[in-house]
């Protein structure tokens, strides 16, 4: 399951033509399964896993070939995954590589971001963060 999670549409859809072929159907089927729409949808999963408690940290690759984020999506984001509760409010940090002129420049705002004091602005008491590149 979890190599499936990781997959490409692509990928599965081309199992067809593997030797994989006569499990095709049950392997599209399953990767269907186990696809999630969007972001936002994707987000909420990951936030409200079982496994996801507040003491734990936990490191996600989501890629996507569709547009880069606005600063008014994140704030949609933002408010439509954060609840009223103090105990779960979140900070969303989005980057683009754009933005950095060197890999160290890039490499040392993910640092701070995972130290916890990102130069970028951030959300006093915040639980849970969420960085997107």
């Amino acid at each position: 399951t979890l190599l499936l999670r990781m997959a490409t549409t692509d990928a599965v859809l081309r199992v067809k033509n593997s030797h994989l072929s006569l499990q095709s159907n049950y392997i599209i089927a399953e990767y269907f399964k186990l696809h999630i729409s969007s972001l936002e949808e994707y987000l909420r999963h990951v936030l409200s896993s079982t496994y996801n408690d507040v003491t734990e940290s936990h490191l996600t690759l989501a890629t996507t070939h569709s547009r880069l984020l606005t600063d008014r999506d994140v704030d949609q984001l933002r408010l439509h995954l954060s609840t009223d509760t103090e105990t779960d409010r979140i900070e969303i940090t989005s980057l683009s590589l754009q933005q950095f002129q060197t890999e160290l420049q890039y490499t040392r705002e993910i640092q701070r971001f995972l130290r916890g004091n990102s130069s970028i602005e951030g959300r006093e008491g915040c639980h849970k963060k969420i960085l997107l590149i």
